[in-house]
């Protein structure tokens, strides 16, 4: 018994990881898993099974909705029906792709204004300067920079020079 509850609580754990990547929050993320697995069910049910407030869960539940995962069915008490949890993914997989296409759109845009000079550097005289870095990838790539450019100089001199 301890095994088999030991599997589903890491399978839990592994559910909430992949929903949080796809944009959930941890309470939503709890909050659509418990529905997910109880099926229609009220906000002391929710709470219960997710161990989250009820506070909490009356916070969450219309996000849900919004998002589509969940539909509030009205009544004394109110209930909640959760999309099917493979559905729910692939709605959430769906959503992320489409918002991975606006920033990729956006980003494109902002790359071609650069190209055009929209965003100038407003400090010109690089050659005195103090610059505080933080990570290793971002130090070393701002110490290759000048040889880049050194590089690409040189390059065109030589051509100039055949």
């Amino acid at each position: 018994m301890i095994l088999i509850k030991l599997s589903v609580s890491v399978i839990d754990g592994d559910c909430l990881q992949i929903l949080m990547k796809l944009g959930l929050t941890l309470l939503q993320a709890k909050t659509y898993l418990a529905l997910a697995k109880i099926g229609v069910a009220n906000v002391t049910t929710i709470s219960k099974v997710s161990n989250v407030a009820r506070e909490e869960i009356y916070r969450t539940i219309p996000k849900l909705e919004e998002i589509g995962l969940v539909e509030k069915i009205i009544g004394r008490p109110s209930f909640c029906k959760p999309l099917p949890l493979k559905e729910g993914l692939s709605l959430l997989i769906e959503l992320r792709k489409t918002e991975n296409v606006k920033l990729q759109k956006r980003t494109k845009e902002i790359m071609q204004n650069l190209r055009k000079g929209f965003f100038r550097n407003t400090f010109q005289d690089e050659s005195w300067q103090f610059i505080i870095t933080s990570g290793k990838d971002f130090f070393l790539r701002g110490l290759m920079l000048p040889f880049r450019t050194l590089k690409a100089r040189w390059m065109l001199l030589l051509l100039h020079k055949f």
